[in-house]
């Protein structure tokens, strides 16, 4: 079973045997693939049709090892392009008095980027997290809650070290800021409190900066959403151009970007003329 000072191999380990396993039992609940895919299929009309984000009931699931998971079916309704996607979200959590504490798989926005396998929101960071926005449920329910509005995290290094030579990381949320260490052993962040950014001083609005700009104009949208919005743009080249410099945002070459579009253009243009696809596929 991890905990809070067990090592980041056992950690990252644990994480990426038992996810898997705590979405199975997702499946499970739903009788096996059909009945999980027409459960996908009804919380996206239902999404649809309400206009808002909605989810399955919330799951519990123990590992052989003793962790403790909550999984549940999310369904993201997208207004701007009125659009819905359903994914599986789980995550492993402790319990401490009055706090909660969880451990979450990185899972990379972009195929083939690199990063942090995964991250431990504290239960001091929670802690914090309740009492600057005034919440006063403290439980694990509050983090399946707090999953569901959080899309995804992005961070940057401080440049700076702790006391342990660990190396400081800041990491964007709506309107705040996480702030915690990337750990020695491994690639893992701890995030440890949390500030509102009315709480930044100065030097605090000074070193995040750069992050809640980019972070501010950045979605975690998967692939085929960011696909359904420029589709549906009616303005497909100011659209994609918004999508590349998504990733340049992230440190990826501009000009490499634009030129491997152009040769993806170029193929699917030679494939249409040699009448081995539709362009309308």
């Amino acid at each position: 079973m991890i905990t809070v000072t067990s090592t980041t191999a056992q950690i990252l380990q644990e994480l990426a045997e038992e996810e898997p396993k705590a979405q199975f039992w997702l499946r499970k609940m739903f009788h096996g693939d059909k009945g999980y895919d027409k459960m996908q299929q009804g919380l996206i009309n239902k999404a649809l049709m309400q206009r808002k984000d909605c989810r399955t009931d919330v799951y519990d699931y123990i590992s052989p090892k003793g962790n403790r998971w909550m999984v549940f079916e999310h369904c993201r309704y997208h207004k701007d392009i009125h659009y819905a996607r359903t994914m599986p979200i789980a995550f492993c959590y402790y319990e401490t008095y009055g706090s909660v504490g969880a451990f979450l798989n990185g899972h990379p926005q972009y195929e083939g980027q690199q990063g942090i396998h995964a991250i431990l929101f504290t239960d001091h960071f929670f802690l914090r997290f309740c009492s600057r926005l005034g919440i006063e449920m403290r439980s694990r329910w509050m983090v399946q809650r707090f999953l569901e509005i959080i899309p995804g995290v992005m961070f940057q290094t401080t440049g700076e070290r702790d006391l342990n030579g660990r190396m400081k990381v800041d990491c964007r949320f709506p309107a705040s800021i996480g702030r915690g260490i990337i750990r020695k052993d491994g690639p893992l962040i701890e995030v440890r409190t949390y500030l509102t950014d009315p709480e930044l001083n100065r030097k605090q609005l000074r070193e995040t900066e750069t992050l809640r700009k980019i972070a501010d104009r950045h979605n975690f949208d998967p692939q085929d959403v960011k696909m359904a919005r420029v589709l549906k743009s009616g303005d497909f080249a100011t659209a994609f151009e918004y999508e590349i410099k998504q990733l340049v945002d992230l440190g990826c070459d501009e000009q490499s970007l634009y030129m491997t579009a152009a040769i993806g253009v170029y193929i699917v243009r030679a494939l249409c003329d040699l009448n081995y696809a539709d362009a309308t596929d």
